[in-house]
């Protein structure tokens, strides 16, 4: 009762279903003697060997599946059928990277703006600063706590009178 597959004549590479129906007898030869017997186990043996053979029943429907999505398509294509499928996939093709392409020139032309802005910005903004009149802000601290601030600004000197 508790010998190996080897010893009831089955290796490896032999038939698996029969390796799961001894191994299913056997658990179920073990829970008949755990009743007998008295042993808590039988319910336990008994549950492993319905587990077992549920899971033979699950493999098997697993081959069937298997062995019928393998097998050769109903219709053969013919070279011009492949043709036709192939000039489409490179159809789509040649329009999606048409796409990448224009979306690449908008990208860059948005980038060149953007930069062209920004340097004009900095180039007022450096020019405004050397070139713009020299100001003075003078401010005083009022007694109700506000202050007030006065901007002087020195103006351009006077050109000469003319005599």
């Amino acid at each position: 009762m508790g010998g190996s597959l080897a010893e009831a004549g089955i290796n490896g590479s032999s038939d698996a279903d029969q390796a799961v129906r001894i191994a299913r007898d056997k658990l179920l030869a073990l829970a008949r003697v755990a009743q007998v017997t008295g042993d808590p186990a039988g319910p336990v043996l008994e549950a492993l060997a319905a587990q077992l053979d549920a899971e033979q029943h699950l493999i098997e429907d697993l081959k069937r599946t298997v062995a019928e999505t393998m097998q050769p398509p109903a219709t053969v294509l013919t070279d011009k059928q492949v043709d036709q499928m192939g000039r489409r996939v490179m159809q789509g093709c040649e329009a999606w990277s048409r796409h990448l392409v224009r979306a690449s020139y908008l990208r860059s032309w948005a980038l060149l703006t953007a930069v062209l802005l920004g340097v004009a910005v900095l180039g007022f903004g450096a020019g405004w600063r050397s070139h713009a009149p020299v100001t003075e802000l003078a401010c005083t601290d009022q007694t109700d706590g506000s202050r007030l601030c006065w901007l002087y600004q020195r103006l351009p000197a006077a050109p000469p009178a003319k005599r």
